[in-house]
């Protein structure tokens, strides 16, 4: 019909999505609950299918130089740092007299990067970018570094949350 492909799938996405909002709009009783749990398991298959891909193939590209493996560890370190301090200050900001002051440190730690990085740096090669191969191995280092700091990070939360609830415990007489 000459119309965009992608567009037409994005409205028919909003449309299904905001079917409760159509049903008051329209003052009709759409109910597709079920359908949405099922495009729900179908949109985590999809995202799997995807983020394996991507990972794959992020795989396949990445190359590891024997020569430059220390220069781009630090500059791995260096923007894994700029991230934390720029997360360090959003979630210092915005929680700040919020209920969830608390869990500041969670936020900052729980980190990971991914697909999103893993795409643009594959896009970068792809589209022949002069520095496309240094950027997309400087991804990589920091996809590696984030998760390791999300992983220790987990650890580290969930040991000090042990250790709190063994002190609130009363010892019995």
């Amino acid at each position: 019909m000459g119309g965009s492909g992608i567009l037409s799938c994005l409205i028919f996405g909003i449309v299904l999505g905001s079917y409760k909002f159509l049903n008051k709009l329209f003052k009709k009783q759409i109910e597709i609950d079920r359908l949405q749990k099922q495009l729900g398991v179908f949109q985590g298959e999809i995202a799997f299918l995807l983020e394996t891909f991507f990972f794959v193939f992020l795989g396949l590209i990445f190359s590891i130089n024997p020569e430059r493996i220390l220069s781009n560890l630090e500059d791995g370190a260096l923007l894994l740092a700029i991230l934390l301090g720029f997360r360090t200050l959003a979630s210092t900001v915005s929680t700040r007299g919020s209920e969830i002051k608390s869990d500041r440190t969670k936020i900052i730690l729980l980190n990971a990067q991914g697909l999103t990085p893993a795409t643009l740096a594959i896009l970068a090669v792809n589209a022949d970018l002069p520095l496309g191969a240094t950027f997309l191995n400087l991804v990589t280092y920091v996809i590696i570094l984030t998760n390791i700091v999300t992983t220790v990070g987990a650890f580290w939360i969930t040991r000090r949350r042990k250790s709190e609830s063994e002190e609130s415990v009363p010892l019995s007489a």
